[in-house]
């Protein structure tokens, strides 16, 4: 193999070489190792403003920043002769006295002979550079996600604020560490198989990608995170750029919205069950009352007459009281309801919940007692009393004949506690977390005419809108205690109570009903029942017919379905009436719809309003009322 000759340069190369080094744009300085400037290119000269005369007389340290030049110093100490030392990030002063940026490469090189070594120093701006990375960190460090940067060894370059935040480490701890000290300890080999895996193909990986891993911060939490991986390539290297996204919240989200599925899969199921239980219980009543109308159909004594006439009504109490409790859950479901807290007396409360339950304990031969109590509290009377009602109702229901039931109350510092007792069957300790829920019952209680299990669901619904504690404690085959807890009252004028006014003996039954109802059936029975009383009854199936009876006609009092098939309602209709009479006439209007009950009275003088369905007695005695004969 022929050797080739060792490369030499003649005078007219190294004239060649300086005359290109003197056009490069890079400042290229030539210094012994004491300092003193040899060459000087018109890099040089345009970088730090000395022409190549001035610079002749100047040492390297009059180019170096005051804070950089012992760095300089040990640079050019470590220089291995005839080699070039790796960049360097320096500082320097023109002759106008401003700093730049700049980044150095030297070479030390040897000269033949007695003649010392002389320093190759080749200095580039990146001044341009530093400000666009100095963008780029204040972008990095504004970001709302934590960033960190990693080499293509594994180690962190850069960590921004909310990195900091986010791991619990100072910058300056993170950085030059490898990125697994943010890695759980049993996923640091699943880790390797990403980094390998990433290495091979670094392409960008978007934040929601599904790659959700567990982050270690220095107090050795672990957190679940969101990455989004970003390859950036300079200078030959590839970096990393990793940006984190915290999803414990959104875990949490997700794990709340779980157990809300499941609580609606649950409550389906749960009402799946109840509908059919509600079907079962609603026929029973209407046979009941069909076999009762297949009897009545044929000759009878009075008192099967009346045995009949007593079973059917017996039906639609039962119906009646199971249609109440399903408007009751969907009037409170809906929100429609707004409770009016006022102070009254609690006696008048109890007396009232005692004298309407107390006729169903006697049918059940079982003791119901009352302690009074002179305390007054501060809530709405109406919905508690609906609330103790559906209480003393369950306790009644589901107590054995010869049972005894309490209903009474205590002082317990600034609040009263309303207990309603029983030495009934108790409850099961497993089954007190759900008797409050809709739809469910005790299994042992679930038994024929014992109800859809609404009652405490009522209970739980009205506590909740009042704000009120509800507490429970039971002891199977002993009893249970079901208590409220209500707010004392405080010193104040009592907001008096309308009490009503015990039935009298009507001194007649006469007048005049205008009757309006757009359902046939329901107009045809009520007008036969009225009439049977005593009363003239005008029927009217619109508003129509409703104004033309007005034609001959003032009737004492107004009876109207609010739930017209018309546009028109009710109310609408009973205004247009007694404006065209020019005269309040009393009336009463009947809704189906629970919640217009309040609204509905307060709306027009000499109103009355009932919510469906009534008891024909109750109807009677609420016209009687309205015609001033009670």
């Amino acid at each position: 193999m022929r050797e080739h000759a060792p490369f030499s340069c003649g005078e007219h190369d190294v004239a060649l070489l300086a005359s290109i080094a003197q056009e490069m744009r890079d400042a290229i300085i030539v210094h012994s190792r004491d300092g003193a400037i040899r060459i000087w290119n018109r890099g040089a000269q345009m970088l730090f403003g000395y022409p190549p005369e001035a610079a002749h007389g100047l040492g390297i340290d009059t180019l170096i920043a005051p804070n950089d030049r012992r760095a300089y110093a040990a640079y050019l100490a470590q220089l291995p002769p005839g080699a070039s030392g790796a960049p360097l990030e320096i500082r320097v002063l023109t002759r106008a006295g401003l700093h730049c940026d700049l980044q150095l490469t030297a070479t030390l090189l040897p000269h033949s002979g007695d003649r010392p070594p002389v320093v190759v120093a080749i200095f580039r701006d990146i001044s341009a550079q530093k400000s666009i990375e100095n963008k780029l960190v204040a972008l990095i460090e504004s970001t709302p996600d934590p960033f960190i940067l990693v080499a293509a060894d594994e180690r962190i370059q850069r960590v921004n604020r909310q990195a900091e935040l986010l791991f619990g480490y100072e910058r300056q701890e993170l950085i030059q560490q490898s990125y697994k000290i943010l890695v759980p300890e049993r996923f640091r080999r699943q880790h390797d198989f990403y980094t390998h895996n990433y290495q091979v193909r670094p392409v960008m990986r978007q934040m929601g990608s599904g790659l959700e891993l567990c982050c270690l911060t220095r107090a050795g939490e672990e957190i679940p995170v969101e990455i989004g991986l970003s390859p950036v390539v300079t200078q030959g290297e590839t970096t990393i750029m990793v940006r984190f996204r915290d999803i414990r919240e959104q875990k949490r989200e997700q794990a709340l919205l779980q157990q809300a599925r499941q609580r609606a899969d649950e409550a389906n199921r749960s009402k799946s069950r109840f509908l059919a239980a509600a079907s079962h219980d609603l026929r029973q009543p209407l046979q009941s009352i069909s076999m009762n109308l297949g009897v009545l159909g044929n000759d009878l004594s009075q008192d099967d007459k009346a045995r009949v006439i007593a079973q059917t009504r017996m039906a639609l109490d039962t119906t009646n009281k199971l249609l109440n409790s399903l408007l009751n859950i969907t009037k409170l479901e809906s929100g429609k309801v707004q409770p009016e807290i006022t102070r009254f007396p609690l006696a008048a409360v109890l007396e009232r919940v005692y004298n309407t339950e107390s006729q169903q304990a006697r049918k059940k031969d079982q003791s119901f007692s009352l302690r009074r109590s002179s305390l007054s509290v501060n809530s709405d009377p109406v919905l508690l009393e609906q609330l103790l009602t559906n209480l003393v109702a369950n306790a009644i229901r589901y107590t054995p004949p010869r049972g005894h039931i309490l209903l009474g109350c205590r002082r317990r510092g600034a609040q009263v506690r309303i207990d309603v007792l029983d030495n009934g069957p108790g409850i099961a300790v497993e089954a007190l977390d759900y008797i409050f829920d809709e739809y469910r019952q005790v299994e042992h209680s679930r038994r024929p005419g014992m109800g859809l299990g609404l009652g405490l669901s009522i209970v739980k619904l009205v506590a909740e809108l009042l704000h009120l504690k509800l507490e429970v404690s039971s002891t199977p085959g002993k009893g249970s205690c079901f208590s409220v807890v209500v707010p004392l009252a405080s010193a104040g004028v009592h907001k008096a109570r309308q009490e009503t006014a015990a039935a009298e003996q009507p001194r007649r039954l006469t007048g005049t009903l205008l009757l309006i109802d757009d359902d046939e059936a329901v107009l045809d029975a009520t007008s036969l029942f009225l009439e049977i009383c005593g009363f003239t009854v005008l029927p009217a199936r619109d508003p129509a017919t409703a104004m033309a009876a007005l034609a001959t006609t003032t009737p004492d009092l107004i009876v109207t379905d609010h739930g017209l098939a018309q546009q028109e309602t009710g109310l609408d209709l009973l205004t247009r009436i007694r404006d065209h009479l020019g005269c309040e006439v009393p009336a009463i209007v009947i809704t189906g719809d629970t919640s217009l009950q309040r609204h509905l009275a307060e709306a027009q003088p000499r109103l009355a309003v009932v919510c469906k369905p009534i008891d024909p007695q109750a109807l009677l005695l609420l016209i009687q009322q309205q015609l001033g004969y009670v």
